[in-house]
């Protein structure tokens, strides 16, 4: 048991339908607070193991961008994702790309993926790199193609 060994000091369990409701409402308002704008929210996976230091990772890496950079990570305990919403102080190409290197760049380090439930989608293909090497993206696309010969599923959005 995680807890008794103290790997999780503070959690909090759903004891109902609505305290469940409640807790999914907090993370999923999360990216709509307008303290954080603008903002750009992040979708990673990574071995449990391996979350605190790939936070502490992205932490440098943003305090690199930001004297006090604000960011919070929500995190799916059981399937290893992390939800990360950090204020971009101001919304241009190269500050956000400054944020996406600093998110995901650590992820190569910790065996991490760019993506957890949600996909790669348009804007994480150019990071592909950093969690897959040519070979499984190449399968990637041939299995894309294999199912999708016309490409007319998710057009353009997966490889």
């Amino acid at each position: 048991m995680p807890c008794r060994r103290g790997i999780i000091t503070d959690a909090v369990v759903a004891k109902d339908e609505a305290e469940r409701a409640a807790l999914w409402g907090i993370r999923d308002n999360m990216e709509c607070r307008s303290a954080f704008a603008p903002l750009k929210g992040f979708d990673v996976s990574l071995p449990i193991s391996k979350i605190v230091s790939y936070t502490q990772s992205v932490d440098r890496n943003l305090r690199r961008i930001f004297v006090e950079p604000r960011y919070t990570i929500v995190g799916h305990l059981g399937d290893r994702n992390l939800h990360l919403v950090v204020s971009l102080g101001e919304k241009t190409p190269e500050r956000t790309r400054q944020v996406e290197e600093a998110v995901y760049r650590p992820l190569v380090e910790v065996s991490g993926s760019i993506s957890g439930e949600h996909g790669i989608g348009l804007e994480k293909r150019e990071f592909l790199h950093y969690c897959r090497c040519e070979t499984e993206i190449d399968v990637m696309r041939q299995l894309k193609s294999l199912f999708d010969p016309q490409g007319i599923l998710n057009a353009g959005k997966v490889l």
